[in-house]
């Protein structure tokens, strides 16, 4: 039986109208006005066929831009799989399957099996090859493995990013959590907190934050490497003095194994029209826009187009 799928779930990050960089972690199930869906891990809506599409693409123009991983050892594998794939079932009984062995979704048709360290891709897209990755393709989220050794140091030791915002997914790997976001002004400030945090995704939780952003073009893919073919400019989505406008976030949430000493981070980014906005909203927008330093308003591509930006945003 066909079970419908839910309006995506939507959420204002801007709100407080000034830009911050800060962990701001809030428990996962905070009420943001989305009943059940902010209770989810990840969350399954009526855009699944948007996302499908969008990793369909990046993997047939090269899987290896959008995905990589390191050897894991078996013990963190398991333990992983197993607690993505259980918090999957728990949160969509009406998607997912899995008996232990077997993971099967009504979403995509697929079914594959992971057992003992022994993994058969079932009748999965051509080219997955690995059990997380295979989880992975049946939600919408992209998805960043983060484990720590002994010594104390974490590193992300398994990525996949079809839908990266102006970042290289693969340049990621074998960096530390706060490694992979010293692009970021201002993080470096978190870097005081970092062992507490890390421990915190670990340990504790699970949690959710956002980030944002703003571009002339809605598509999820902003790998700053376009694909042959595909013009420089227009690929990187930030032509803002005119044409659409989109609010692009992120709704990152993080579940810790501890078992593992690892921690299961996911990005799920969504694009919402400025033209729905109220204008309210807008307003707040263009003051958390108006209130970035220098470095920030770079770091998001602002720069140049800052005052057509903000001139466009008074506009009801």
């Amino acid at each position: 039986m066909e079970v419908a799928l839910p309006a995506p779930a939507h959420y204002r990050p801007w709100s407080k109208g000034v830009y911050d960089v800060s962990p701001n972690l809030k428990p996962l199930g905070t009420d943001f006005g989305n009943g059940e869906a902010d209770r989810h891990f990840a969350q399954i809506d009526t855009d699944f066929d948007r996302y499908r599409q969008n990793r369909l693409a990046s993997y047939r123009e090269c899987r290896d831009k959008y995905f990589a991983t390191e050897s894991l050892p078996s013990h963190l594998l398991s333990h992983v799989y197993e607690v993505l794939s259980r918090r999957l079932r728990d949160d969509h009984p009406e998607f997912f399957d899995s008996d232990g062995e077997s993971f099967a979704s009504n979403l995509s048709g697929e079914r594959f099996f992971y057992s003992a360290g022994k993994f058969d891709r079932g009748n999965l897209p051509e080219g997955i090859d690995h059990p997380l990755e295979a989880l992975v393709w049946q939600i919408q989220a992209d998805f960043a493995l983060v484990h720590r050794t002994p010594d104390g140091r974490d590193r992300i030791v398994t990525i996949l990013v079809t839908a990266p915002s102006h970042w290289r997914p693969q340049d990621k790997l074998g960096l530390s959590f706060f490694e992979s976001h010293q692009v970021v002004p201002g993080f470096e400030r978190i870097n005081a907190t970092a062992p507490k945090m890390v421990d915190a995704m670990i340990s504790k939780g699970p949690f959710v934050r956002f980030v944002w952003g703003i571009d002339s073009d809605d598509r999820l893919n902003h790998h700053p490497d376009p694909p042959p073919g595909e013009d420089p400019i227009t690929w990187k989505g930030r032509q803002f003095e005119t044409g659409d406008l989109w609010v692009r976030y992120e709704r990152q949430t993080l579940l810790g194994v501890p078992e593992a000493n690892a921690g299961i981070f996911l990005i799920h980014a969504k694009t919402l029209p400025v033209s729905q906005l109220t204008p309210d909203e807008r307003l707040t927008l263009r003051s958390a826009v108006v209130s970035m330093s220098d470095q920030a308003l770079a770091y998001k591509g602002f720069a140049a187009g800052r005052q057509y930006l903000l001139n466009r945003l008074l506009k009801n």
